[in-house]
């Protein structure tokens, strides 16, 4: 089996990025309201886990222990392989319970900008944005989905490999 693309380096990369992702939007919309920040931040781990949980043991990199987040470290103990449905299906199954990871940030801030309008949650729901729309979908392409077995069932690569580099 191979291990290619598993390292702490790679882990700490594309775990740092969600980290990233989940305190910026926690920030944001704990200034909206403090328990909305807290609320944010369970869901988005809870989040997470299920989609640890019910993604991974349809991924080819869980089962060959290769995933670049160390996320088979997981499914390996816990979640074990289930070749009876496709990786794209339960992709597609899973963008649903991630939405308000990535869009609830963003509308708290319209919502925060319009109701009490101040440069911090300006530049927390700009760089929230960066982060989440430029900066990890270009890392993710760059690193994690690179050498991805997934990409032909993707429909985040919408089928299509990575032009070699």
């Amino acid at each position: 089996m191979s291990t290619k693309g598993f390292s702490v380096g790679s882990a700490l990369i594309d775990n740092g990025k969600m980290a990233v992702l989940y305190g910026l939007g926690t920030a944001l919309l704990g200034l909206l309201w403090w328990p909305l920040g807290l609320v944010y931040l369970l869901y988005s781990l809870f989040s997470l886990l299920i989609f640890i949980a019910t993604l991974c043991p349809y991924c080819y990199r869980s089962t060959a222990q290769s995933c670049p987040s160390g996320y088979h470290l997981l499914t390996a103990r816990f979640f074990p392989p289930r070749p009876d449905r496709t990786f794209a299906r339960q992709f597609r199954l899973n963008i649903a319970l991630m939405l308000p990871v990535w869009f609830a940030p963003p509308l708290g801030g319209l919502v925060l900008l319009l109701s009490r309008f101040s440069w911090l949650a300006l530049a927390l729901l700009a760089l929230f944005c960066v982060v989440a729309f430029v900066i990890l979908p270009y890392i993710s392409n760059q690193h994690s989905c690179k050498d991805c077995e997934n990409a032909s069932q993707c429909p985040w690569r919408r089928g299509k490999s990575l032009p070699a580099s």
